[in-house]
């Protein structure tokens, strides 16, 4: 007999988070404390009589567990302030969500439910970008921010959730409704890849698409045929550079700052956003060397930046309030080397355990897996407010989805599930 915490919490709990990553930031944080609480409480209630693939039993969450707690005791010898360190644990702990809501769905079909509603809200999202583009009005978009076309983050976040959205209706098609199945999932691709690479600017989400469609189109070949994908990539860039004006207009760029950048010699204060981040790694980089077992500590990047920028640019310095944007050299100067490992070892072990899944969760799990490796390299995606809890909610669904068991007779909650 299911407690009322679990006819009228749990569920909405789960189904709160898979809505809000399609809304503003304020509704991801208060959907993400709602699910913690709820996992608190059902922790402290009396357990269900059926246990499913404990999550202390899965790898990927053992790791996540140990690198906050790595976090929490690297503060001992930050170099951050007291706000820099409790801002750096809080926005590791986006990687949290991940165990919380395996622990609070309990099937395969809670995670469906959840799943079509994260779809629903992405393909507004999507929806309202095209509209925005079009010029048409939207309650939901009542102030101009910068970010004309981004309804709810920016065009560095949006492109990439719009890319890993489409990688995840493909994959999992069969959960769209059943007549006219391969229509749907074709047309939110369309819509979606439109999005990222017609209308979005952001690089990371050109290059996270990029990856995702080289990965679905090997999958999708016969094995004979396999070998040759190594000219897709180069194949499907060209295209991209070819038609879409939004895609060679920032490559151009990208090429004439790097070229700009090696003619100087140096990236100390160049202003670019190329220049800027390869100052931003090269000064990462030279904080690792400094420390590179334990690292400098939580919410020590800024400290250790500004204090390596001041001895190398000298009167022209000017103090910043950043990240690395590459999400492992981050890691690195936190954590160290060890740190570093961590972080690679979470994405593996993400990877090795959807081998174990059917073939649609499988390629979904480890899609979502590779787009964040991807996105990674070029930004702090996981780190970063809403981009992070974007991605480790939609893996943490994709992974519940393809683990947990069908359906519990016993469970009357799952009646909502059949109907949707």
């Amino acid at each position: 007999m299911l407690t009322k915490l679990e006819k009228h919490i749990r569920l909405p709990a789960i189904y709160a988070v898979a809505v809000a990553v399609s809304l503003p930031i304020a509704l991801v944080n208060i959907s993400k404390l709602l699910a913690l609480l709820t996992a608190l409480m059902l922790l402290m209630g009396p357990r269900p009589e059926k246990h499913t693939l404990a999550v202390h039993r899965l790898w990927p969450m053992r790791l996540i567990v140990i690198a906050f707690a790595l976090f929490w005791i690297s503060a001992i010898w930050s170099t951050g302030t007291t706000a820099q360190i409790f801002k750096s644990v809080s926005q590791h702990g986006n990687l949290l969500i991940i165990p919380i809501l395996y622990c609070l769905v309990r099937s395969r079909e809670e995670a469906a439910v959840a799943l079509r509603i994260f779809f629903a809200g992405q393909l507004l999202l999507a929806l309202s970008t095209c509209a925005l583009y079009l010029h048409v009005p939207l309650p939901w978009k009542l102030t101009d921010d910068g970010q004309p076309y981004a309804v709810f983050s920016s065009y560095l976040d949006q492109p990439i959730m719009t890319a890993i959205f489409a990688s995840m209706a493909w994959h999992l098609r069969e959960l769209l409704p059943r007549k006219g199945q391969n229509f749907y999932a074709v047309s939110i691709i369309c819509i979606a890849l439109g999005v990222v690479f017609f209308i979005f600017i952001g690089r990371t989400g050109h290059l996270v698409a990029l990856g995702l469609l080289t990965l679905a189109a090997f999958w999708e070949m016969p094995r004979r045929f396999r070998p040759a994908i190594v000219v897709f990539p180069l194949l499907m860039a060209l295209m991209a550079l070819s038609f879409s004006p939004k895609v060679s207009e920032r490559f151009l760029t990208a090429k004439s700052e790097i070229q700009a950048a090696v003619a100087r010699g140096n990236v100390t204060n160049d202003p670019t956003s190329i220049g800027v981040r390869l100052n931003f790694w090269a000064n990462s980089i030279r904080a690792i060397e400094d420390s590179p077992w334990i690292g400098h500590g939580a919410g020590s990047w800024n400290s250790q930046y500004n204090a390596i920028q001041k001895q190398i640019a000298g009167d022209s310095f000017v103090e910043v309030s950043a990240n690395s944007h590459q999400e492992y050299l981050f890691w690195g100067v936190e954590l160290g080397l060890p740190g570093i490992a961590l972080l690679l070892a979470i994405l593996f072990s993400f990877y090795r355990l959807a081998n174990s899944l059917q073939e649609s969760s499988r390629r979904a799990t480890q899609s979502v897996t590779v787009a964040i490796a991807i996105a990674c390299l070029f930004n702090c995606a996981l780190f970063d407010a809403y981009i992070g809890d974007y991605l480790c909610i939609a893996l943490a669904l994709v992974l519940c989805y393809g683990l947990k068991p069908a359906k519990e007779p016993s469970e009357r909650s799952y009646d909502l599930a059949q109907k949707i």
